[in-house]
């Protein structure tokens, strides 16, 4: 027996497992308020690789959930600091910003039960600290986000706009006169989606909890897409 193998107290499994605990909550409480389904379907996976690949020493467990935490990580801290450079709300940043904490833990805890697999009941100071890390981490790159604002444009107003709802697409086409044309969307969903009009050369990208609006001149004839990150039906923006 390992000479660590009987004394009791926490270790990097069990911090991976909390972190990874964490992020299924989370994504089943958004999954529950906001119906996406998306959230659900990755809680789903997060639950697999806790339970299918948690057999023998765990190094398949880590990897996996080492890929779904990066994941997440990628997406959330970019949509926390997108949001707060765009003014968003304080509640659409906090979602966000629990998410990325919990995901960097989870990573560097998914990292050391790797490195440390030969000791399964390796612990320390150093883990108590991670969650400290990641959210000192997860700050400084707020504050980054705070320091840098996005420099706003101009409203075109009222004349002229829609607003999508981003929720499963609401709406499946949009028309308006042709001229200048104002695209509002939401985003009620876990991960990023976009509305696009190449010909026009129209991006707009918006995070878990974001508002974002574009104005353009919109020729007749024109049209676009809204599209998510992940395979979506394209509702089109046409102009007559």
């Amino acid at each position: 027996m390992h000479p660590a193998a009987g004394r009791r107290g926490l270790t990097w499994r069990w911090l991976l497992i909390a972190a990874a605990a964490g992020l299924v909550v989370l994504s089943l409480g958004q999954a529950n308020v906001r119906g996406d389904r998306e959230a659900l379907a990755l809680a789903v996976v997060i639950v697999i690789g806790l339970v299918l690949l948690g057999r023998g020493t765990g190094t398949l467990r880590a990897v996996f959930l080492s890929l779904v935490f990066g994941d997440f990580l990628v997406w959330t801290m970019w949509a926390a600091m997108n949001n707060l450079r765009h003014g968003e709300e304080p509640e659409d940043v906090t979602l966000p910003v629990l998410l990325a904490i919990l995901s960097l833990t989870g990573l560097i805890a998914c990292w050391m039960v790797l490195l440390r697999r030969r000791q399964p009941q390796a612990g320390g100071p150093a883990l108590a600290l991670t969650p400290a890390a990641a959210i000192f981490v997860v700050g400084m790159l707020l504050g980054y986000a705070v320091a840098y604002p996005e420099t706003p444009r101009p409203s075109a107003g009222d004349s002229g706009s829609h607003r999508v709802g981003q929720r499963r697409l609401l709406h499946t086409s949009l028309a308006t006169p042709a001229g200048q044309v104002t695209v509002v969307l939401t985003n009620h969903d876990l991960f990023c989606h976009t509305f696009t009009i190449d010909e026009l050369d129209v991006d707009l990208e918006t995070p878990l909890g974001g508002t974002r609006e574009a104005t353009f001149t919109a020729p007749p004839g024109t049209t676009g897409s809204s599209v998510g990150c992940r395979p979506t039906p394209r509702p089109a923006c046409a102009a007559p």
